[in-house]
């Protein structure tokens, strides 16, 4: 199945995806603004709303992804998605991940308040163009 239906058959093999949904509940901070322009705006410098970026890393041993692919797909708890139900998995307990910490740089600047543009020195960008890659 795919969202809207049957693969075709020109396309018989579906594809695993991700699907992004996000819902923000922004009536909190409704007193700090009045009128517009709308105060909130996306890390990728929209204003709009429309934007959107995700980004995937792929660490999966392809082997082992595989046969999870393929035949963690037959108990109700495998269909529920519980991992621990696939044996290929090796489900680690949450302490030890929980003790590998990366090394972080601290990057210094403004990001407190009402800011001119966002962290980075991006400028909002409103379109309807395409934006201007700043680096």
């Amino acid at each position: 199945m795919v969202d809207n239906g049957e693969c075709p058959p020109t396309h018989p093999v579906p594809l695993m995806k991700l699907f992004y949904e996000i819902t923000w509940d922004i009536s909190g901070f409704s007193n700090r603004w009045k009128g517009k322009p709308w105060p909130f705006v996306w890390s990728n410098s929209d204003p709009t709303g429309y934007g959107w970026h995700g980004d995937f890393f792929n660490g999966w041993d392809i082997g082992v992804l595989q046969n999870a692919i393929d035949k963690c797909n037959q108990s109700v708890d495998q269909m529920a998605g519980k991992s621990e139900a696939c044996p290929y998995f090796t489900v680690l307990p949450s302490s030890t991940f929980s003790a590998c910490r990366a090394k972080t740089t601290e990057v210094v600047e403004s990001i407190n308040g009402p800011q001119a543009k966002l962290p980075g020195c991006n400028p909002l960008q409103y379109g309807p163009g395409d934006a201007t890659l700043y680096s």
